[in-house]
């Protein structure tokens, strides 16, 4: 699908310009999206969070891109569907930019500016994104985000 977006003439006009194209998971609402996107992205090519506690995984509801960008992850994800290494793709999309940072080809932030706060029913087990628990745990990766930036929780 996200291929098709991009033959689309406005959204390869926007990525000449170097404006990034976003991928958005449709049944979640970001209370906060407005902020995130009003951001300047202008020096990089790819922007997702991920994380590397308690697990390495990407959270791919919500990320950013360039052409350059969508070009290498797609080049790359497939390489690692062929060596069956990793079949999660939230896993598989940390390992790829994983990759991507050692080769210092993109710019490349694995963090958005802010901790987005979503709204919806998660598709794996059908709880609510901010309930009492998920809420609770927003918060706690809003806090580490200033009180310890490297952990990528």
């Amino acid at each position: 699908m996200i291929d098709e977006g991009l033959r689309h003439p406005r959204a390869a006009d926007e990525m000449r310009r170097g404006h990034l194209f976003w991928k958005l998971t449709g049944r979640y609402r970001i209370a906060n999206l407005e902020k995130i996107l009003r951001y300047d992205y202008s020096d990089l090519d790819l922007v997702i969070n991920i994380r590397r506690l308690p697990k390495k995984w990407s959270d791919l509801y919500l990320y950013g891109f360039d052409h350059a960008a969508w070009t290498k992850l797609i080049a790359n994800i497939d390489r690692f569907k062929e060596t069956g290494e990793e079949t999660i793709t939230e896993r598989t999309m940390y390992f790829v930019i994983e990759t991507l940072m050692r080769e210092r080809s993109l710019r490349i932030a694995t963090r958005l500016p802010f901790e987005p706060h979503i709204v919806g029913i998660r598709g794996w087990d059908n709880r609510e994104y901010d309930s009492g628990v998920q809420r609770l745990k927003r918060h706690v990766r809003q806090a580490l985000r200033v009180i310890a930036p490297g952990l990528h929780v």
